[in-house]
């Protein structure tokens, strides 16, 4: 069940949809953006003990808890300097999908499933001065092994994420 409410804001956030919106374009620069990225930072690794690489398991519970308090402390509940991520979030994605209507019709509808590709860039940024500590207390390996795991998650995440909102494989080819 629909309310009127949900179906008029869904075709009135589709309706504001640039035409130069590409479905295609928003997964590409994410995966592309994520696995470049994640490409660089294994490469910068050198001869990984089995010691450094344990530390990815550490490094995804806190990947889990981080996203866990984001949702939990800014995504879901309005606070001064972060209202901007709190309205997409809570006031048009939650408002887009509901427990009755949870489910992509169209391939445009990833415009409000899946993140900016620009946020994967400032996480990056968010995980590098906790990557250059554990990489200047520990070792290199390990800080680059921070940015590659956490740099993963995201990707996962939002592979996961995506499919939490699919119905089926193939989609409508436009929204009404």
């Amino acid at each position: 069940m629909v309310s009127d409410r949900q179906a008029a804001f869904r075709a009135d956030y589709r309706q504001v949809i640039s035409p130069l919106y590409s479905p295609l374009m928003h997964v590409v620069l994410i995966y592309a953006l994520g696995l470049s990225a994640m490409w660089l930072f294994i490469h910068k690794l050198h001869q990984p003990s089995w010691l450094e690489l344990a530390a990815i398991l550490p490094v995804l519970v806190v990947s889990n808890l981080f996203e866990w308090f984001l949702h939990q402390h800014i995504l879901h509940r309005p606070r001064p300097g972060f209202m901007g991520i709190y309205k997409r979030h809570s006031g048009a994605h939650h408002q887009f999908y509901t427990n009755h209507l949870y489910t992509i019709d169209c391939l445009r509808d990833f415009r409000i499933t899946l993140f900016p590709p620009y946020l994967l860039a400032v996480f990056m940024c968010i995980t590098a001065p906790p990557a250059l500590i554990v990489g200047l207390l520990w070792s290199a390996n390990a800080g680059w092994l921070v940015m590659a795991t956490t740099t993963g998650y995201y990707l996962v995440y939002e592979m996961i994420h995506l499919g939490c909102h699919c119905r089926r494989i193939a989609f409508c080819a436009t929204c009404r």
